[in-house]
């Protein structure tokens, strides 16, 4: 099968910006000993979760594999979560109707993707999976 051009540009992204979460990830470790060392392990640990699932669901849209799926929406829902937590951590969540709406323009940007991958990757054939094995194929006992 081969891989469609919107999977093409959306691993390599994908990996650029792993790259780059893996640095933040480091940048946050970096303040563990300062006083608001709880933020920082959290955003440490979501930055890192971002880089691992970026790189784990660029790797299936390069090879084109019914995983890359799951692994999307492990990417999408970390990023999320980071996006809250920078949020949290930096502003205390002041102006709340522009945090709501960069949060809604994520998810919407994420549905769409999301979509996307589901309609052009690999699907399981129900058929195959849900057929009885023919009875001659099955190993009988002697």
């Amino acid at each position: 099968m081969d891989r469609p051009t919107g999977f093409t540009v959306l691993a390599i992204v994908l990996v650029l910006l792993s790259l780059g979460a893996f640095s933040v990830a480091g940048g946050y470790a970096g303040f563990l000993g300062v006083e608001n060392w709880h933020s920082s392990t959290i955003l440490a640990a979501l930055a890192f979760g971002f880089a691992v699932a970026g790189i784990a669901t660029a790797v299936g849209l390069w090879r084109v594999q019914r995983w890359a799926f799951p692994a999307f929406i492990a990417w999408a829902a970390v990023a999320l979560g980071f996006l809250i937590g920078q949020w949290g951590t930096e502003t205390d969540f002041g102006d709340w109707w522009l945090f709501l709406t960069v949060l809604g323009v994520g998810i919407a940007l994420f549905t769409i993707m999301g979509i996307y991958l589901w309609q052009r990757l690999p699907q399981r054939d129900a058929r195959a999976t849900l057929a009885p094995e023919p009875l001659e194929s099955r190993p009988t006992l002697r």
